[in-house]
């Protein structure tokens, strides 16, 4: 199952979560103002897309922005050398008509029609695709470039004299009706699988195929220690370029 590769298990290998909520991270592209339908991340160098790009700092989604583009050339997470060589290129285009250091840049670029391509949680993209349409790239081939980050929330229950309490609320919580009712207002997919869902969130949803096709879960725990690393290269390697 899914959520038995998404869990947070001990030293021993049990599981110690409880999970409420899935989401996952991807590429995207505002509909009306795309100049030409993209297909593969090397088509942010196309100059059909000068000042249209819309990229997040490192310091946003933990860098799966370069992480996705590392993968790409041959890469990944511990190995990012071929997404700042990427990135280089795509920073001389003058493509990059932006830089996001918060969600409030991905908003106001993409719905003025100043950038029309970007990358966010699938949860921010599914509520902007309220107002404006918006095509996920979460489901392309692999040759694509565009891959998934599938991630999940949920709550850890400590020992002590309140356990059972936890366990009933997180019973409660997990139920199908009421974690379709808490998800549908965060815009996220209920780990109920017989929890209602609305079309807004199916390009987050994944069988267990999907999963293989067009999914990565990367080292959270890695990406964690290299948020300062990675936006100090950007702040001397890429800035300067843009």
């Amino acid at each position: 199952m899914i959520l038995d590769r998404l869990s947070v298990r001990d030293s021993s290998g049990n599981i110690i979560n409880i999970p409420r909520t899935m989401s996952a991270i991807y590429w995207f592209y505002q509909d009306g103002t795309v100049p030409f339908k993209i297909s593969a991340l090397d088509d942010l160098l196309d100059p059909r897309l000068a000042g249209k790009v819309l990229f997040p700092a490192p310091s946003l989604s933990s860098n799966l922005q370069m992480v996705s583009l590392a993968l790409y050339k041959g890469g990944d997470e511990k190995n990012m050398e071929p997404a700042w060589d990427f990135m280089e290129k795509l920073a001389r285009s003058g493509n990059i008509g932006r830089v996001a250091n918060a969600e409030t840049d991905v908003t106001n670029s993409i719905s003025s029609g100043e950038t029309c391509i970007s990358f966010a949680a699938g949860t921010f993209v599914a509520d902007l695709g309220r107002s404006i349409a918006l095509t996920p790239l979460s489901k392309l081939d692999l040759r694509s470039g565009f891959r998934s980050f599938v991630y999940h929330e949920g709550w850890c229950v400590l020992k002590g004299g309140n356990a059972d309490a936890a366990f009933g609320f997180a019973n409660f919580a997990i139920d199908a009706r009421n974690n379709a009712e808490f998800n549908s207002g965060i815009s996220g997919v209920p780990v109920n699988n017989r929890a209602l869902v609305s079309n807004a969130i199916k390009p987050m949803i994944f069988s267990a195929e999907e999963m293989d096709r067009y999914a990565y879960i990367p080292d959270w725990e890695y990406l964690s220690t290299q948020n300062n690393i990675w936006m100090k290269r950007w702040e001397q390697q890429i800035l300067p370029l843009l």
